[in-house]
């Protein structure tokens, strides 16, 4: 409900003037969300939003009005990821096209890959920034965004002290890890403590040339969780806890579970429900 809520506020925003506007729900073929997809449609269509599953190969723009076949679209709600897209397709792809020309409402728009890019915690955990931020931001920041840095060789600050960055993090494996600056599923990340010296100096050259950050190592405590196979039994996980923000306040949330340190779905994690305990 929230989720739709958003969308049509945001359409409105944007000038949509349609009473109850068509929404495209757009990724590529056979996504494992798929799923989720066919959940927001028949939602979406039962309060009396035309919608319609696509993919962006079967999109058409006339210069005036974006379509996937004979279906226009008025709310483009993406759910493909940006870089995935650009390595498909250039400037004269329909949807690039139609958003330039300011002709389409896309929710997820492509000024999202900023925030989703991960060096942007190697500037605010860098104290040559600090001028950027209010007092009270820099204790926000200082209390919840662990120390980032572009993995490059050369100089930077750990601690307030001058380190060679390459030389540092051959040196502290033990409590750091790297990973790609634009990417999903866990995919990419080398963690230093679960990693040979050898190996992990060898990730640390092959991966230079890359667009990858070093991130210093968070300790997490785990929580006991009833698991349920054959029978129930009891077992330490790490929790990750993603909530779900509309319009600016939290509604929901993913809850993830894993045994390992990449607590990811795509690296053989779990999800498990939300509940919110209230004192009544």
């Amino acid at each position: 409900q929230k989720l739709l809520e958003t969308l049509v506020k945001s359409y409105r925003d944007f000038g949509g003037k349609k009473e109850k506007p068509n929404i495209a729900i757009v990724d590529w073929k056979d996504v494992k969300t798929v799923t989720e997809f066919e959940v927001l449609r028949e939602y979406f269509e039962s309060e009396g939003y035309p919608t319609l599953i696509t993919q962006p190969q079967k999109l058409e723009y006339d210069g005036k009005i974006l379509r996937a076949g004979d279906f226009e679209i008025d709310i483009f709600y993406k759910r493909v990821v940006i870089h995935e897209f650009l390595t498909e397709f250039d400037d004269t792809q329909p949807l690039i096209r139609a958003y330039k020309d300011g002709n389409i409402f896309m929710a997820n728009s492509f000024r999202t890959k900023i925030p989703h890019k991960k060096a942007s915690f190697a500037i605010l955990s860098n104290e040559k920034y600090q001028n950027l931020f209010t007092a009270e931001q820099q204790e926000m920041i200082q209390k919840h965004i662990p120390w980032t840095r572009r993995l490059r060789d050369g100089e930077t600050t750990y601690k307030e002290k001058n380190v060679n960055l390459l030389e540092f993090l051959g040196r502290e494996r033990e409590n750091f890890l790297i990973k790609p600056n634009d990417d999903y599923g866990g995919s990419g990340i080398v963690l230093g403590w679960e990693t040979s010296q050898g190996d992990w100096e060898t990730a640390l050259n092959e991966n230079l040339k890359k667009s990858y950050i070093a991130q210093e190592k968070v300790e997490v405590q785990k929580v006991t969780f009833p698991i349920y196979s054959d029978e129930i039994h009891m077992e330490k996980l790490l929790i990750d806890f993603d909530p779900f923000l509309f319009l600016g306040k939290a509604h929901g949330g993913l809850v993830r579970l894993s045994s390992s340190s990449i607590v990811n779905v795509a690296k053989g994690g779990g999800e498990t429900a939300l509940i919110v305990m209230e004192d009544v």
